[in-house]
């Protein structure tokens, strides 16, 4: 293993063969139950398919990403710290909300990719977990330009967690192949993830109307944001 890495290493496990890293880009504002259910979800799906999970990530947006409700990173940060400080393989990577400017998610994998081969001097596996309504904005060139998809799938394979109602929809083979030929076998549905329908929307509309976050984000995470009086306002 190489020291140089430039993400977090503490919780990488020695990759003793079918290794796997899982990596999750999002707003997480705030980080909610339901990120944390879809990592351990797609880190189940992995162990089912035979694969040693090494670690995982969740890399936090940047701030100048255009999207209701986000707040400054370094709040984002250290709630996304707060979830994970108690989890065996879950680590928070500051590199894509730390840059200069937005990057889009491809560059972000890719950072992983070059992180990872440095860490652990061969090409591990790398995955992208994400829900179904990225999955599906995947085939949407004003959404995604097909390069940036074909570069992230040349980075990582694609882990989909969906909703219970959207599993009838994700159809690698028809989807994939129809419009990224040669990718269908780096895309796969985590077809056995609990339904949860709370979202950083509904956290954040709860707390505005006056309500209680409690069981929807981690008690640290919930702590924080009362301290903080994050999300009272509509902006």
């Amino acid at each position: 293993m190489n020291t140089t890495c430039l993400c977090p290493t503490r919780k990488l496990r020695e990759n003793n063969g079918n290794g796997i890293v899982l990596v999750n880009c999002g707003s997480f504002s705030p980080i909610t139950l339901a990120h944390l259910l879809l990592m351990e979800s797609a880190h189940n799906f992995a162990l089912y398919r035979g694969f040693q999970v090494l670690g995982g990530y969740l890399s936090p947006v940047h701030d100048s990403y255009r999207k209701t409700g986000l707040i400054h990173s370094r709040h984002r940060l250290e709630m996304c710290q707060l979830a994970v400080e108690d989890s065996s393989w879950l680590m928070v990577d500051s590199w894509e909300c730390s840059r200069s400017e937005y990057s889009p998610t491809f560059l972000a994998m890719e950072h992983f990719r070059r992180q990872m081969d440095s860490f652990y001097g061969d090409r591990v596996q790398l995955a992208f977990v994400c829900g179904s309504d990225l999955y599906h904005s995947l085939f949407d060139p004003e959404i995604w330009p097909k390069e940036h998809v074909e570069r992230l799938l040349d980075s990582a394979s694609l882990f989909v967690v969906p909703r219970t109602e959207d599993l009838n929809k994700c159809k690698v083979d028809k989807q994939v192949a129809g419009y990224l030929p040669g990718y269908q076998d780096k895309v796969f549905i985590v077809n056995q993830a609990p339904l949860c329908q709370i979202s950083s929307t509904l956290v954040r509309d709860t707390i505005r109307k006056g309500g209680s976050v409690k069981y929807m984000v981690p008690d640290s995470v919930h702590r924080y944001i009362i301290r903080h009086g994050l999300f009272h306002s509509s902006k």
